[in-house]
């Protein structure tokens, strides 16, 4: 949240919710009340989020004087709910004793409002960030300390939710003009394959594959450490600008040689040039199918 920038009311946060009841892919009475259900989760989640953190003008205040000078990105726990990164489905197996693992935490205020404002277990949530955040070291969670794109800790333990609340879209670095380098690099590729590429493009092309080869190495840790830290029929979740339909590709046919049945969920989400963003992706072992 920027200086001047207004938390939704409850009437926008409704008329928010309600979008997908008038998508295209909801075409059954069933997936309709299912829409409805969310919408009435979704409001009912951004009340309690006030009554956590308290009136939205202070509240605000306080943000834009943490802003500055900082070094920290705020990602607004309402939008995490908006966005389906915490669901029904979620708090409801926290409520019944699941774990969370937060990486990217912040200032914890998502973790805080699930802590005090659905009664969930304290020593169920854990945070972890590069730097914790001053407020977050002051939260009653279990906290740790590390690079994502590093090597976690094995005392981290299990977790049967593993969630970047935008983080981890803000910890790749892909390079400039990384949000369609894929798009891009698989025309010139195919430019290039029927012979209609000069040497400036090539050099583009050459350029752009080397960016997209360093954001999926460092994509491909952040996953792969998450997944050793995975319960069984646990849940990698994460929303935010991420990674485009090439390195989300490429990606899955690594995994699938180690984890033959990962499994890559997209929520539906605003599509710009070949990469979703605002979107949530859902990695998870189909534990159905390995037992088959």
């Amino acid at each position: 949240m920027v200086e001047g920038e207004k938390r939704y009311s409850e009437d926008e946060a409704w008329e928010e919710a309600n979008e997908m009841k008038n998508a295209k892919w909801y075409g059954t009475a069933s997936a309709y009340e299912q829409a409805e259900k969310r919408a009435e989760f979704v409001v009912d989640a951004k009340k309690r989020i006030r009554k956590v953190l308290g009136d939205p003008t202070e509240y605000e205040k306080s943000l834009n004087a943490d802003a500055k000078g900082s070094g920290y990105m705020y990602f607004d726990p309402e939008w995490c709910f908006e966005k389906g990164l915490v669901d029904e489905k979620m708090v409801s197996a926290l409520e019944r004793g699941a774990s969370l693992l937060s990486v990217g935490t912040g200032r914890a205020d998502l973790e805080r409002v699930l802590w005090k404002g659905y009664k969930i277990p304290k020593d169920k949530i854990s945070i972890a960030d590069i730097k914790l955040h001053t407020r977050a070291k002051r939260a009653p969670f279990s906290k740790f300390q590390f690079d994502m794109k590093g090597e976690w800790p094995d005392s981290l333990g299990k977790f049967d939710f593993i969630v970047f609340p935008e983080s981890f879209g803000v910890a790749i670095d892909a390079g400039p003009g990384s949000m369609d380098a894929g798009v891009i690099y698989q025309d010139l590729k195919k430019d290039e394959e029927e012979g209609k590429i000069d040497a400036h493009m090539t050099e583009l092309m050459r350029e752009l594959e080397k960016g997209l080869s360093d954001a999926i190495k460092q994509e491909l840790v952040v996953i792969q450490q998450a997944l050793l830290h995975l319960s069984e029929g646990g849940e990698i979740r994460m929303v935010g600008d991420l990674m485009g339909d090439y390195e989300e590709k490429e990606l899955q046919k690594i995994l699938k040689e180690t984890y033959p049945r990962i499994i890559f969920k997209r929520a539906e989400g605003r599509k710009v040039v070949g990469r979703r963003i605002e979107t949530l992706l859902t990695i998870k072992i189909d534990k159905q199918q390995e037992e088959k």
